[in-house]
């Protein structure tokens, strides 16, 4: 599960030879926590993360207003990266936990905070492990997910942990790349599921009123399903 999840931090929207590196990266060692993909390397994944072209294709405005009104609200932003989402939410008077399973984006996002004139108190850094969300009970009202629920090996499991961590009513929302030849961005097409897939497994953990929306993004679906 490790080696799959390691790929966290939505390392499928890089441009151009994004596989090729991925394929060089060395892999993560079989005991502890600590993560060597990025190391080093941290500022060529932040040009490669932070662009207009992904700025086209992901509308991360349109995003954040699909979501509604989500001030005052607890939003966790799984594999934050650089804090594309994590900084707009914020913005928005969201309190968010950026979580992240490498340390030198957090890095990245706390050095960034003060140059987007957003603070700790606003975006709380969570250095998480490979196989949990890391989320306390009742803790978040949306559990965000763009670009990295690919990378989740037991599925289910996984999303039932997200559901103890979300309070009453609270939402998870995923953005993931359709299952379709020609897109020019995401990850292989044997690593993505259908809209269907991922409603099947939100089913199985828990979830329910879950809508799918297929027209906002054009790469791209979103999904969000619901708690009692």
């Amino acid at each position: 599960m490790r080696k799959i999840f390691i790929l966290l931090s939505s390392l499928f929207l890089l441009m151009g030879n994004r596989d090729a590196l991925l394929a060089q990266a060395p892999a993560k060692p079989k005991e502890g926590p600590v993560n060597n993909m990025y190391r080093g390397a941290i500022d060529m994944w932040v040009q490669r993360l932070e662009n207009r072209e992904r700025d086209a294709y992901q509308k991360p405005d349109d995003i954040v207003n699909f979501l509604g009104n989500i001030k005052g609200k607890t939003v966790y932003d799984l594999g934050a990266g650089t804090g594309y989402f994590s900084v707009r939410f914020a913005k928005k008077g969201a309190h968010v936990i950026a979580a992240e399973v490498e340390q030198g984006f957090l890095n990245y996002i706390r050095k960034r905070l003060p140059i987007e004139h957003l603070d700790s108190s606003q975006v709380e850094l969570r250095k998480i492990p490979f196989e949990n969300p890391g989320i306390k009970p009742h803790e978040a009202d949306i559990f965000f997910i763009a670009n990295t629920y690919h990378h989740l090996s037991n599925k289910v499991a996984y999303l039932k942990l997200i559901k103890k961590g979300l309070k009453a009513h609270g939402e998870v929302v995923i953005i993931a790349f359709f299952k379709r030849n020609g897109i020019p961005f995401g990850p292989p097409i044997e690593a993505k599921q259908t809209e269907a897939e991922i409603q099947n497994e939100l089913t199985q953990a828990g979830f329910e009123n879950i809508q799918i929306n297929t027209t906002l993004l054009p790469y791209q679906f979103i999904i969000r399903a619901k708690v009692k």
